[in-house]
Formats: C-alpha cells, structure tokens, sequence
C-alpha cells in the first residue's frame, strides 16, 4: 500500500503539520505541491493534503496553480484525509475554506474521503467548509489556538487511522 502527505504552505505551517501527522499513519513521503506532478497521485492508494486556506478564502497558491489537475484525477480507488489550516482572527469570514472546496474536488474526482472536526469547537465568523454538519476533515488554526492542536491531531488520527 502506497502513502504521500502533500501539502501546501506559505509561512511553513502546513509543512510542520504534514512532516509531524504523516509518521503517525505510516507515511514516508512527505511533499510540497510545488514539487510534484499532480498525475504522480495516481501512484498512491492513501493521500494525506495539507492546505491552508490563502487570501479571500481561496486554496494556497502553490496548490491553486495545479489545482486543474487535481480536478482532472481518478481518485476513485484512493483514501483521501484533507487537514485544513484556517485563521479564525485574522481571516474569520473565510475560515477554512480551502477544505470544503478540495473535499467537493476529491469526492467529485471519486476518492474515499475519512476524517472530521466538529466546527463548534473553533473560533471564526463563516465558513464554506461544513460538509453534512462537519469540517471535511481535520482543522488547525496554528496561529490563535496552538494550544489545541496537539489535542486536535490526537483525536483525528484516532478517527483515520485505520483507514490508513
């Protein structure tokens, strides 16, 4: 069984958090978009993205420039998990955002997707994110609630774990 963690990430938080969960589903290779080939993903059963959410509420640039290709996979036989980096100050009207819309892109492209956060334990004004009542996967908010995210992780990899 193959595994890849990418992520996307402008200050390195997404990075910090891809290299710190991916050990703990078993994860070696760990990536950032920028380098690697989106059809590389069709090599992998279990993809772990990490993405923070950039500018208005939009996907991370790096990953937002390749994300035509990503729409074009067949992740129909693929888990997917989606980690979502939001800040919930400073950019609370569009609070995670970029994982409500890879989680359309990734189901729409056929993927399994696992993993969830409750949104009533965040801090933010809006969010297009919530899926069924639930953030489509985990949620960090690294820079005001840090003190959560150890706590945050914990939890979610119990809930994904064994789908990896």
């Amino acid at each position: 069984m193959s595994k890849i963690a990418v992520y996307a990430s402008n200050l390195g938080f997404a990075a910090d958090i891809a290299k710190r969960i991916a050990p703990k589903l078993g994860i070696d290779e760990v990536v950032d978009v920028q380098d690697i080939e989106m059809s590389k993903l069709n090599d992998y059963d279990k993809i772990l993205l990490v993405v923070s959410t950039h500018a208005e509420g939009e996907i991370q640039r790096d990953f937002n420039e390749k994300i035509d290709d990503f729409r074009a996979l067949d992740l129909s036989s693929k888990t997917v998990a989606l980690v979502g980096l939001g800040d919930g100050i400073g950019h609370g009207e569009t609070f995670n955002n970029a994982q409500g819309q890879l989680y359309d892109i990734a189901k729409a492209a056929g993927a399994t997707l696992v993993g969830s956060s409750d949104p009533e334990e965040y801090r933010y004004e809006e969010t297009e994110s919530i899926r069924d009542g639930k953030f489509p996967g985990l949620v960090l908010d690294v820079e005001n609630e840090d003190h959560l995210t150890m706590r945050r992780i914990n939890r979610w990899l119990e809930e994904v774990q064994s789908a990896f």
